[in-house]
């Protein structure tokens, strides 16, 4: 997880933007068995800080795409971004 890119919640859950909220919450649940303080998967990768920080952005993810209103709210930045992105990329 690179610190200088935006995260996007829908890449850090590994579900895509159309997903429904069941799709959603069993995300959520899986990365945070993924991320878990004894889990194997993780125990040589990261050190208890970046855990910290990751599991943090999990529950902020989940947080944010399973409220409809902040979901649509992040969906309008995103594509705010993405634009933004694309006219940048247009003046080079």
């Amino acid at each position: 997880m690179n610190d200088k890119a935006p995260l996007n919640y829908y890449a850090l859950l590994d579900v895509s933007p159309d997903a429904r909220n069941l799709d959603i919450i069993r995300a959520y649940r899986r990365a945070k068995l993924t991320y878990r303080v004894d889990s194997m998967a993780t125990y040589s990768l990261f050190d208890d800080a970046e855990l910290e920080r990751i599991r943090g952005e999990i529950e902020l993810a989940y947080h944010t795409l399973s409220n409809p209103e902040r979901r649509q709210a992040y969906d309008e930045a995103l594509a705010a971004g993405a634009q933004e992105q694309q006219k940048g990329e247009g003046n080079t």
